[in-house]
């Protein structure tokens, strides 16, 4: 969602829960398959972008 910066600040009050936010530099609304991995990186945490 863009812009991310508003996004965060927007989903941080409306879900209370939020523990953690990242926020890929670079990033388009629909990843491209080189993405995917960096996304699947970061969930799981193996890597930090």
């Amino acid at each position: 969602m863009f812009p991310g910066k508003k996004m965060i600040k927007r989903a941080k009050r409306i879900f209370s829960s939020i523990e953690e936010v990242v926020l890929i530099e670079e990033a388009k609304h629909v990843p491209n398959s080189k993405d995917f991995k960096k996304i699947e990186d970061l969930i799981i945490g193996k890597n930090r972008y």
